[in-house]
This record gives C-alpha cells, structure tokens and sequence, in this order.
C-alpha cells in the first residue's frame, strides 16, 4: 500500500521511484488520523468511480456497467496499457479518488499516454489527486513514456492550476455542445436531402443492412477508419483493429442500429454518422462519430446526416442530442453550430513531455 497524508503541504508525496512500494518508502510517517491509501483498481469499485465521475461532471459521466464493458474490451487488446488506481481511506476503506493511466484509442502510440484523475468534492484539497497523479507518472516513466495528455475545464481555475504546476500546456479545445430537440426545427426547407438524392447519394440505417451481418460491419468499419484518418487529435492517427471498433460501436449495451446513418454512393458507403444511447441520462442521446470520404465533402453530407440522426432521435422520444467538437475540426463544428448546438462546457486538451531517462 502507499499511503499519503492528505494535506496541501504534502505535494510532494509520490515522488519518482521504480515502484508503489518504493514511492512509500521515502515517505514521512502518515498522521494519526486520517490516512489514504493508493492501491489497484477492482471490479467492485465500478460503482464509486461512476460517483465520482457524476461529482466531477455530471453531464458526461458514463454508467458503472458502460465503464467496466469497455475496459473489458480494452484489456482484450494485448499492446494497449489501462493502468488505474484508486485513493480510499484507510479508516471506512471508502473509495474518495480514482486515476488513471492508458494508452490511447485512435491514436495509438507505445510510449504515449492519456492520463486523469478525480477527487470526492468533500476530499479535495488534501494532496489525494497530487498522490495520484504522482503514481501515475512514475509508472509512465518506469514504461519510458515521453508524452501525456489529459483534459480540464477551461473554466475551472484549480484544475488549471493543478496541471500547470504538474508542466502541462494547452494544445487545444474541445466543446461539449447539446442540441434540445424540442426547441429546432429539422425540417429540410432547402431540400438538402433531395438534391443529394437526385444526385445518386441514399441515405439507410444500419439496421435496415442488417446490424449483425458481417459484410456489413466490415465495409462500415472501412469507412469509419478511412474518415477517422482526418478527424482531429493529439497524436497522429492509428487504425483500431475491428473487433475493438465492432465492440465499441456495434457491441455496447448503448449502440442503436436504427440511429446509425449512413450514405452511399451506387452501393458504396460515403458517409456515416451515429447516436447512441446515455445510460445516466435516459433523456440523451450522444453522437458518436460523422464523417464523410474527402472526395465527398463539400456538398452537405454530413449536414443531412446529422439532421437525419436528430430527427430520429427527436421521433424516439429523446430530448437532447450531445456531442463533442474538437476547435480544429471547424467544418463539424459549423454543421453543429446552424442545427442549434449549444456550448456547455470547452475542455483544454494539454499536454507533458518527458524527458528520456537511462
């Protein structure tokens, strides 16, 4: 176990070393009353990270059941590191902070990381995210990592602070935008839909394909990876092998066939955007990806999809539609923008580099 004395003067608490129980061994002796300890992540604790993330921010937080499926898909990928721990006192072995360390999904690199950490509102303040954060960079050291990424809220002046002093800088922003259905208007009134139409572009729902054939997911798959090659990020762009993507996107307990658009082009897939389900918020449904080949773009594509998926989940019964825009991706961003999205919170994505050591 690592134990920490949570008080702000303890930030150096978690200091490098080659090992958790290296790290505690530097350290003073923790106080009388009340201590935290860091130990690994278990399936029991699910429940408490989906309390701690609901904490943190409630409008993006994912069930305890949707977190744990995909971190079963991530751990069916040999070469993809998912590191996480929690912080629980050692006095009611209650659950007050988790963190984590993993390798990115689409942007695949061995010795680059995505890093993050939450603290029960009642329990910041004390040192437990420093202690945290501090385990997890040591492990991305002991791994010879030279990069970290993690997000905060722009708004949030501590959170900034936080990772400031921890040598991040902001690379870029992400918006997290929700459309209320009841408020626009999804009609086509320019005839969008029909020009594309009349041009040879359909437009079908996976669902109508057929969700569960084969050939079907492998060409969706395609067109997913071939679009995702221009969607913005930190990084550079790495494929996800299929049975990865199919898990995410087709496999989840959120997925909806029937709110999956897609475009073709005499029989080809063109474009594709899709929704699925908010397992917190049973009112929402988020996009997950939209994206057209380059050498369709330009001629509303992505629009009339978009408007399709809102429209439909408008007829489902559902209030809102969320999704997340990147700052560089201005294109999806305009769409977004004339549908009605509005702007609840803009992450800072920043970045640590680290220097190389023997």
């Amino acid at each position: 176990m690592y134990y920490c004395t949570p008080q702000p003067a303890r930030e150096k608490c978690g200091q490098e070393g080659g090992s958790l129980k290296e790290l505690a061994m530097g350290l003073p002796p923790p106080m009388d009353s009340p201590r935290v300890a860091i130990r690994p992540f278990s399936p029991q604790d699910y429940a408490a990270e989906q309390e701690i993330d609901l904490e943190f921010e409630p409008s993006v937080s994912a069930s305890a059941e949707e977190i744990r499926r995909q971190d079963e898909v991530l751990a069916r990928q040999g070469n993809h590191f998912n590191l996480k721990l929690v912080a629980e006192t050692s006095e009611d072995s209650r659950v007050v902070g988790y963190g984590g360390l993993s390798h990115a999904i689409t942007n695949y690199h061995p010795q680059k990381y995505w890093v993050w950490v939450s603290v029960r509102k009642a329990f910041r303040g004390q040192g437990i995210g420093a202690a945290l954060y501090a385990a997890l960079e040591m492990e991305a050291r002991v791994r010879q990592a030279t990069t970290l990424w993690l997000q905060v809220k722009e708004h949030d002046a501590r959170e900034r602070a936080f990772v400031e002093r921890r040598g991040f800088a902001p690379q870029r922003k992400v918006w997290l935008s929700k459309l209320d259905l009841r408020s626009v208007d999804l009609r086509d009134p320019e005839g969008l839909g029909a020009k594309l139409e009349a041009d040879g572009i359909r437009f079908v729902t996976l669902q109508t394909l057929g969700s569960t054939d084969p050939k079907v997911r492998h060409a969706v798959y395609s067109l997913a990876q071939t679009c995702s090659q221009d969607t913005p990020r930190v990084g550079e762009f790495s494929p996800m092998p299929f049975e990865q993507w199919e898990a995410f996107f087709l496999d989840q307990g959120t997925a909806l066939p029937a709110g999956f658009f897609l475009a073709t082009d005499r029989g080809e897939f063109v474009g594709l955007s899709n929704v699925d389900r908010d397992e917190i918020h049973p009112d929402t449904l988020r996009i997950g990806f939209t994206g057209v080949l380059r050498a369709y773009r330009g001629r509303g594509i992505a629009a009339e999809l978009k408007r399709r998926a809102a429209k439909y989940a408008r007829e489902a019964g559902y209030r809102y539609l969320q999704t997340g825009n990147d700052s560089s991706n201005q294109p999806i961003l305009a769409i977004n923008q004339r549908m009605g999205f509005q702007p609840e919170i803009v992450w800072l994505t920043c970045e640590k580099k680290l220097e190389p050591r023997a």
